[in-house]
């Protein structure tokens, strides 16, 4: 060992307390003295007597009631959450998957031309049933007509749906027309001379096919839930029994799929009316287990944890509450849960009525459930900010687990402008006239094509802006332009309040230079922008943005019926934008020539 290790004279060094202190020692190390260490892991005790008088002197023998429990007796009551409305509806019990009973939208009034076809198509197959020779009669009698480019601008001027709309003119059925017209009260056989004496043959195919269409495409028979105001759904589920009723309410609801934590109750209890319903009884006699978990620490003592949870490699700090109580729990009381399983139906309320365990000496225990007025895991709120939670303990709704989602009908990002002080609804994607959705921008460029070369076509010369004075050098511009998908929301005071501010809809001028007609408003294309008297709440739209997608939306029940329906979205943005809107502008003539 190196000299300047060693200590000579250890005991007059430490009497005369020559040196400050010891800053080396010597590690004590177990040292085996055999290869083989079956004995060692034995852990035999040699004095059992002071192993018994050791536990005594710490107080590990004193007496707890600490039996282990053998039985559970648990009762739950269950009721059904019959009806999802929207807000004013009544209730309507309804088969649909609650995503489907909720978000379906309904159809917009210009059917496009390709389900317009099917249901031809469709009218045409049943029709072949009763009378084949009545095919032509009905191509002639609801016929696709062909855009007119005077009134379908939007038509002629995107080249694949107009060529689609040519070769369907004259040769296929419309089968919307038909649809609407049977709606209207007349029977399908009306103006057909090639049905006589089949009429009530064909009026019964009618029926029929309106029916196949109705459920075809799901939509709301009254109000809808959408709220354009907000971008998102408002709803009311009910549910409870004649005797506890529970009004359950979705004030914001945009994420796609329904679930507990959408749902509050509302702070009144509704009237059960003729309601009677009465709670389901469940009542389930078990053996209590031990709640486990990964990384949870084992009561044997050879026994080695899961370390794919390593409790011990948490580092929280030491503000950080919730980590630190999850660490408690993991580590200090992990053996005293259990867990007592119990099947909920889907679809329904449940509420624990009660609790009795059953320990190894017999006692029986009455288990209260461990809560405070204002909060429980996994019980239902009460809406309206009031506080408290629900009368009932859990909500489980009957879900779809995978919806399939189509390209976007309808896309429209809502981004604010800070140098133009304005928010902006950008159409990204819009409905295409022949069906499916076309980027905004293109449709945009192509529809302002298509009116230059119409003006051309009406007046014979193309549209030519006026030329400048000789000499001139500046040119004074009112206000300078944004492409067509652009729709402005300028801020407004809401009704009876001069503080609250309001985004309402308004409209972009469709000018070209030199065209002596006054301008027109930019209309918008989108359904989602086509509400009339449009307006969204401020706060609605924050500085990321918000993106809304309108879909047709695809899923199966637990019975395997497939439902589809139109359904909205609404997610994050990707921040700001800049339009480059500017009045009141002096620029150069040269630049914009």
């Amino acid at each position: 060992m190196t000299e300047k290790y060693i200590t000579k004279e250890l005991s007059s060094v430490i009497a005369s307390r020559s040196r400050p202190g010891v800053t080396f020692w010597n590690r004590l190390e177990g040292r085996p003295r055999t290869r083989a260490f079956d004995r060692a892991l034995r852990a035999e005790v040699r004095d059992a007597l002071w192993m018994l008088t050791r536990q005594w002197q710490i107080g590990e023998l004193r007496g707890a009631d600490a039996g282990s429990p053998i039985q559970a007796k648990v009762r739950v009551d269950t009721t059904p959450v019959r009806a999802f409305r929207a807000p004013g509806d009544k209730n309507v019990a309804s088969n649909l998957p609650p995503q489907a009973e909720v978000e379906r939208l309904p159809m917009p009034s210009d059917t496009p031309l390709d389900l317009r076809l099917l249901m031809g198509r469709y009218w045409l197959k049943l029709l072949a049933t009763v009378r084949p020779a009545a095919a032509d009669a009905y191509r002639a009698a609801y016929p696709v007509h062909e855009p007119d480019p005077t009134e379908d601008a939007t038509i002629c001027a995107h080249p694949p749906a107009w060529s689609f709309y040519r070769a369907a003119a004259t040769r296929l059925m419309d089968g919307a027309k038909l649809y609407r017209s049977i709606l209207a009260g007349s029977p399908a056989s009306t103006g057909i001379d090639e049905v006589a004496g089949a009429e009530p043959h064909v009026d019964a195919l009618g029926v029929r096919f309106v029916a196949w269409f109705d459920q075809l495409i799901s939509r709301p028979a009254e109000g809808c839930a959408w709220q354009p105001e907000r971008m998102e759904y408002g709803f009311h589920a009910s549910a409870g029994s004649r005797d506890t009723p529970v009004d359950l309410v979705a004030e914001e609801y945009f994420h796609g799929r329904i679930d507990w934590y959408n749902l509050d109750a509302a702070p009144t209890p509704p009237d059960p009316g003729d309601d009677e319903t009465a709670p389901a009884r469940h009542v389930l006699t078990t053996l209590p287990t031990t709640a486990s978990f990964n990384g949870m620490p084992n009561t044997r003592w050879w026994t080695f944890e899961d370390g794919r949870t390593n409790f011990g490699g948490i580092r929280p700090d030491t503000t950080d509450l919730g980590t630190l109580m999850l660490i408690e729990f993991g580590l200090v009381y992990a053996n005293d849960w259990f867990v007592v399983p119990f099947t909920v139906p889907v679809g329904t309320v449940a509420s624990v009525r009660g609790l009795v365990v059953t320990d190894v000496f017999g006692e029986r225990t009455w288990v209260s459930p461990a809560m405070s007025e204002d909060w429980k895991l996994f019980r239902t709120s009460v809406a309206g900010g009031a506080g408290g939670v629900a009368g009932h303990d859990l909500t489980v709704l009957d879900t779809a687990d995978h919806i399939q989602e189509s390209a976007p009908l309808d896309e429209v990002v809502f981004v604010r402008d800070e140098m133009a002080n304005l928010v902006w609804a950008i159409e990204k994607t819009v409905p295409s006239p022949a069906g499916g959705g076309i980027p905004g921008v293109e449709a945009g460029h192509e529809l302002r094509d298509f009116l230059l070369r119409d003006f051309e076509r009406r007046h014979g010369h193309p549209l030519t802006p006026p030329p400048p004075a000789e000499g001139t050098q500046v040119r004074y511009e009112v206000m300078t332009s944004v492409p067509e998908n652009w729709i402005p929301m300028i801020p407004m005071h809401r009704p009876g309040d001069n503080r609250e501010i309001q985004l309402r809809r308004a409209a972009m001028p469709r000018a070209f230079d030199g065209d002596p007609s006054p301008s027109t408003p930019v209309p918008p294309r989108t359904w989602l922008l086509q509400a009339p008297g449009l307006h969204v709440h401020e706060e609605e739209v924050p500085r990321a943005g918000i993106r809304v997608t309108r879909t047709y939306r695809r899923t199966r029940d637990r019975q395997g019926r497939a439902h589809v329906w139109l359904g909205a979205t609404k997610q994050t943005g990707r921040g700001e934008a800049a339009s480059g809107l500017v009045f009141d502008r002096i620029a150069d003539h040269r630049s914009l020539e």
